[in-house]
């Protein structure tokens, strides 16, 4: 299998609100030598963003910069979703301040 296949199965668990099955592919991908992208990630966080699982989210998000990969406004904006959705909305609105100084548009 190759990254667009696990790329569309995490969007598919996330769709059905799987969020951990969803979390679960991305060791899986790695195991077969493939490495996640951008896409993986911003699957994975969005996964987590409808339950507010904010420190998930932000675990996802660091783990996507430590592989070397550049967050987008889908990363933040679906990070920034789990803290809202987390009743985190200071942190929500330390993201958007973030973003906009980084130049991001949500």
């Amino acid at each position: 299998p190759d990254l667009i296949l696990h790329n569309v199965c995490l969007d598919a668990l996330a769709a059905g609100a799987l969020w951990q099955k969803a979390l679960a592919t991305i060791p899986l991908i790695t195991c077969t030598k493939i490495l996640p992208d951008e896409v993986s990630y911003n699957t994975a966080i969005h996964a987590c963003s409808g339950d507010g699982l904010w420190q998930i989210a932000s675990q996802l998000l660091h783990k996507l910069q430590d592989d070397g990969l550049q967050p987008d406004k889908i990363s933040h904006s679906s990070h920034a979703r789990s803290c809202e959705l987390g009743g985190q909305w200071e942190r929500c609105l330390r993201l958007v301040a973030a973003t906009q100084e980084q130049r991001i548009s949500l």
